[in-house]
């Protein structure tokens, strides 16, 4: 009997394990993919990135045109009977967003000191500058891929049902600018801290 009880354990001891290995499912995605857009896939917060005019979008700096700056944002929800996904895109664009405002801003602060090498300003002069305005910077953030997937996934009670949305938006170094000509005007940012604001933005258009 003792064997007996030591084998129904060993085979409960397998079976947990076995479906604590068990991976997420997809079960649905948009559009009838076979699988996940490359551009969904990317783990970098943001990077320099290639808008093609096809709508194409990948890694890099192009060696001559407009140089853009891609964020990835993904918003995950329960699934129910009556989700909105159109909502969920919307919240996932949100997020894209305030993505490229959190990782533009860092970099341009990250690059304050390049961007005062040749000014006899004080760095802390711009990099003020960026704090309280970073948000006026990005006037122009577009979007440029929506995609997303209903999956079985494994929790402690079961499995359930949830939605996985990606949205990839993007700026481009004009609109940088422009954005930060508008922001400076409506500031009166003096016109030096304004040219290194964007000393400072074209450093996030590089692969640097």
């Amino acid at each position: 009997m003792k064997k007996l009880y030591a084998l129904l354990g060993l085979v409960a001891l397998v079976s947990g394990c076995a479906a604590s290995r068990l991976e997420d499912r997809v079960i649905d995605r948009s559009d009838n993919l076979k699988e996940r857009p490359s551009w969904a896939k990317v783990e970098d917060s943001g990077y320099s990135c290639i808008v093609g005019k096809d709508g194409s979008v990948k890694k890099g700096v192009a060696s001559n045109g407009e140089r853009y700056f891609c964020s990835l944002g993904v918003f995950t929800r329960s699934a129910k009977k009556n989700t909105n996904i159109a909502q969920l895109m919307k919240s996932a664009e949100t997020d894209s967003k305030a993505a490229i405002i959190s990782t533009l801003e860092t970099k341009l602060q990250e690059n304050t000191e390049k961007a005062t090498e040749d000014f006899e300003g004080d760095a802390s002069v711009l990099r003020n500058a960026i704090a309280s305005s970073s948000k006026g910077l990005l006037r122009g953030v577009r979007v440029a891929k929506k995609y997303w997937e209903k999956k079985l996934v494994n929790t402690e009670d079961g499995q359930s049902f949830q939605f996985d949305v990606y949205v990839l938006s993007y700026i481009s170094e004009k609109d940088l600018r422009d954005s930060i000509d508008a922001m400076a005007k409506k500031k009166s940012l003096s016109p030096e801290t304004q040219e290194l604001l964007k000393k400072a933005g074209s450093y996030a258009f590089s692969e640097e």
